[in-house]
């Protein structure tokens, strides 16, 4: 009797263990997302291609300066996004005061996108938990069964990466309007692209060369993930079939 409900759960919480992978991967897209803008070089890089600084005249020598200086910030290594640049001929603040209130909420989202991925780790390693509880906690078992769940959860995350990045394509500046809106509380990101350096360090076509950049980086990540789960789910299969 034990055994027939043993094997009517074990379905059940498979895909528990699924969901699990599934939102614990989701759960880290975030910080792997926005951990390219740590590398100060990179973003220095995209300051070159789509900055336009030419109101403001803001030499590409300060570029170098200004990425290091956000990107510290942003990452928790500095107190303060300011810095002092060439603004017109004159030593200037690089920031306003509403650009610096709006660079401590994006900061804050980092913080709490750092706190998300290890709530995913967490997750990921309850999914194993699980899978080893349904498995009976044989460990040959526990290892196919996590693996054939994690490719299901990465297929999933797959689909739904392709989705977010479809509906990105057919209309970036209305994602970007509608992401804006659910992620900051007041409207201070709606900077004057005439006076405020950071939007024109950043204007629309940085923010969209740097989601091609990061999706690309993450299907990779993704695919050679997947990849490399299908490659030992079939290593398990042939050792299993001569075992």
């Amino acid at each position: 009797m034990s055994q027939g409900k043993n094997k009517k759960a074990a379905p059940f919480w498979q895909t528990i263990s699924i969901a699990l992978i599934v939102i614990s991967i989701l759960m880290m897209l975030p910080m792997a997302v926005i951990r390219p803008a740590s590398d100060s070089q990179y973003v220095a890089g995209l300051f070159e291609q789509h900055a336009q600084t030419q109101a403001l005249v803001v030499g590409t020598k300060d570029y170098p300066v200004l990425a290091e200086g956000l990107s510290d910030y942003l990452f928790g290594k500095a107190e303060t996004a300011q810095i002092t640049v060439e603004k017109n001929g004159l030593q200037s603040p690089a920031f306003s005061e509403d650009e610096l209130t709006h660079l401590a909420d994006v900061r804050g989202l980092f913080r709490l996108a750092n706190i998300v991925f290890y709530g995913g780790v967490v997750l990921l390693i309850i999914s194993g938990l699980l899978t080893a509880a349904s498995s009976s906690w044989q460990p040959r078992h526990v290892l196919r069964q996590f693996i054939n769940h994690a490719i299901k959860g990465i297929l999933v995350c797959m689909l739904v990466l392709l989705i977010v990045v479809i509906l990105a394509s057919i209309n970036f500046h209305q994602a970007f309007y509608v992401m804006h809106q659910l992620l900051f509380t007041n409207d201070l990101w709606l900077l004057n692209p005439q006076t405020d350096l950071l939007l024109m360090l950043m204007p629309e076509p940085f923010f969209i060369a740097y989601a091609k950049d990061a999706g690309l980086r993450r299907g990779v990540v993704l695919l050679g993930a997947f990849l490399a789960l299908f490659a030992a789910r079939h290593f398990t299969r042939v050792r299993k079939a001569l075992s």
